[in-house]
């Protein structure tokens, strides 16, 4: 008979741990209906005894490992394992170790279940792990994962802190954060970094915009990131972007100008950013040889030795360490002297005229602003018939000269001063025939007014005359007319309107002899349409009791004689309650206008010449009476009825 053998009628042989197992499921069923495997020990020879689950008696397969994943990243510092569940297995031993052979785990534990947490937290670095079922059994397979450093903050290298540059796409560099996967920059013009100019991410520790920054001042900040965490913020380091100035404003010497100082004061508008300036100026504007081309540290500059009069050009740049700006806008600037004297025309030197009432010409200065004529019968000219200054090459005197011998000169002037006299030259009158007497004005009477634009002037003829000459001014003395025109007729139109306003007129007639006297001076005013008046009461946006009767005024306008008051219930005036004209500067209704309406009312003035513009819209309201004003009148409407 064989080992563990039994013989018997009816049973088959079994063998030892048969036996057991049957002992077994009828000692511990709990332990089946609990679903756990049920342990039964077996004797050894080498260990004594050992434990099976009931029904597994062969050695347990490898856990396959899930969680965390072969070669991960884990930023749990108490990280999650996971593996597959063994059939069979009433225990798993986990080892975790920084070295890939296990020599000194970390973590040798045991887990009742195919998942195990850290009790303490694993420092970071890379490790290995492996679990086996039960003890004794075959291992998993090794994996590893990394628990990355904790982040630092990088240190910033360049621009260094509080530097300015003129690169305008600098390259920001800072140190490598151990651990780090990339970093995240932050540029901006507010230190808050509220809204940055650059808010972006890099794999390197260095980084150069994409675009230029505007010139200004700047903040920038770097944290170093990986797939666990943000590092701390480094340091705030500012930053200066530079660029060339720009152009200057000038300011004076004005565009266009003229000084009678040959060493002016050139200014310009000091430029935020400037070191220096550079000013040119030259009397070609195309600055091809410059008289001054000097760079200075002010905004100005005062040139040495003077210039010579004329027209000159000038423009600045403003510099700095990022080089030159652009130019400014050429100004123009011309350089006055006292003009040179005139040369005389006529009459000529030494004639002989008729005329008693000469005109004297003499060629135009091209600095001058004015003249200064005199003539005298004394060479001296210590007190001369005439002495008069004009803003013309020539003058004609008021009066005529008696027959006599004369001397004339003239100097020209401008805002430098006089220059020196014309050479003196001399002339003779003697007359051969009468000159006309000085005609008789007919109209527009002297103080009268007209609308018309271009009035007719006409005087007496004159029966010695050949023609005459009107002036009309707006000055009594005639300084400078609005019309000074000879003319063969005994009348005179405008060709173009007078200004509104009182203007002068006379006239004076010649013949072969001279000139008459001039007439009288006749005035005459002429009108236009009135302005547009000045609305006061009732006053816009009001509100008036139905009963009462409003009386409209408004400011009395100085060219009107009428007015026309318009009032309508519609702001276009298409149909007005009220179209009135009244000789003063008010109206009061003769009854009460229907209440709970919104009036509008304007007005016009007028007077010979037409009506003016309306005054501004303005608008009031009656508003409707109250039921209880209604009961007030009832009983007069039911009077008389039955009761």
């Amino acid at each position: 008979m064989g080992k563990h053998e039994v013989h018997g009628p009816g049973y088959l042989p079994l063998a030892f741990p048969h036996i057991l197992l049957i002992v077994g499921l009828l000692l511990f069923p709990s332990a089946i209906n609990a679903g756990a495997p049920a342990l039964i020990p077996v004797p050894d020879k080498s260990e004594g005894s050992r434990s099976f689950p009931l029904g597994v008696l062969d050695g347990l397969e490898a856990p396959t490992l899930s969680l965390p994943p072969n070669g991960s990243s884990v930023c749990d510092t108490t990280p999650y394992f996971a593996w597959s569940s063994v059939s069979g297995a009433t225990w798993y031993d986990i080892q975790v170790d920084n070295n890939p052979g296990f020599s000194s785990p970390e973590i040798n534990d045991r887990a009742p279940n195919p998942y195990y947490i850290p009790g303490a937290p694993l420092s970071p670095g890379t490790f290995h792990w492996r679990v086996q079922a039960n003890s004794d059994e075959e291992w998993s397979t090794v994996w590893s994962f990394t628990i990355p450093p904790v982040l630092s903050a990088p240190i910033l290298h360049s621009p260094s802190d509080g530097s300015d540059t003129c690169n305008m796409t600098p390259d920001f560099d800072w140190s490598s954060v151990s651990g780090a996967m990339s970093y995240h920059i932050q540029v901006d013009d507010n230190s808050g970094f509220s809204s940055p100019e650059i808010n972006t991410s890099t794999p390197n520790h260095h980084y150069t915009p994409g675009s230029p920054l505007s010139p200004g001042a700047y903040y920038w900040r770097v944290r170093a990131s990986n797939s666990c965490e943000d590092g701390p913020q480094s340091l705030t380091w500012d930053l200066g972007i530079l660029s060339t100035p720009p152009a200057p404003d000038l300011d004076s010497p004005s565009d266009a100008s003229s000084t009678c100082d040959t060493t002016p004061e050139f200014e310009w508008s000091s430029v935020s950013g400037a070191t220096s300036y550079r000013i040119q100026v030259d009397d070609n504007s195309s600055f091809s040889s410059p008289e001054i081309d000097t760079p200075t540290s002010n905004h100005y500059y005062t040139p040495e030795p003077p210039l010579s009069p004329g027209t000159y050009y000038w423009h600045v740049l403003a510099s700095n360490s990022c080089g030159d700006g652009l130019w400014s806008y050429t100004w123009s600037v011309t350089i006055l002297s006292t003009p040179s004297a005139p040369g005389l025309s006529s009459p000529p030197n030494g004639s002989t005229i008729s005329d008693t009432i000469p005109t004297f010409t003499w060629d135009s200065v091209s600095a001058a602003i004015s003249y200064t004529i005199q003539v005298d019968n004394a060479s001296d000219f210590n007190s001369p018939e005439i002495s008069q200054s004009t803003s013309s090459p020539s003058y004609t005197p008021d009066s005529a000269l008696p027959d006599d011998t004369y001397y004339w000169r003239v100097s020209a002037s401008n805002s430098c001063g006089s220059g020196s006299w014309a050479m003196m030259w001399q002339f003779t009158v003697e007359t051969i025939c009468a000159t006309p007497p000085a005609p008789y004005l007919f109209g527009p009477l002297s103080g009268s007014s007209t609308c018309d634009r271009s009035p007719y002037f006409n005087w007496a003829t004159v029966n010695e005359a050949t023609s005459y000459r009107i002036q009309v001014d707006d000055d009594p003395n005639f300084s400078s007319p609005e019309i000074n025109t000879p003319t063969l007729d005994s009348y005179y139109m405008p060709e173009s309107s007078l200004p509104p306003g009182t203007c002068y007129w006379r006239v004076l007639a010649s013949n072969s002899c001279g000139d008459s006297l001039w007439s009288p001076n006749w005035s005459v005013t002429i009108l236009s349409t009135p302005s547009a008046p000045s609305l006061s009461s009732p006053s816009h946006g009001s509100t008036i009791s139905g009963d009462a009767i409003p009386t409209f005024t408004w400011d009395s306008v100085s060219t009107a004689i009428s007015y026309t008051i318009q009032v309508d219930d519609n702001s276009g005036f298409n149909s007005p309650e009220i179209n009135h004209v009244s000789p003063s500067p008010s109206y009061t209704l003769s009854s009460t206008l229907p209440d709970g309406v919104t009036y509008y009312w304007h007005v016009q003035g007028s007077n010979p010449c037409g009506s003016g513009q309306w005054s501004a819209r303005w608008e009031f309201t009656i508003p409707a009476q109250s039921p209880l004003e209604f009961m007030i009148y009832l009983p007069i409407v039911v009077r008389g009825y039955p009761s």
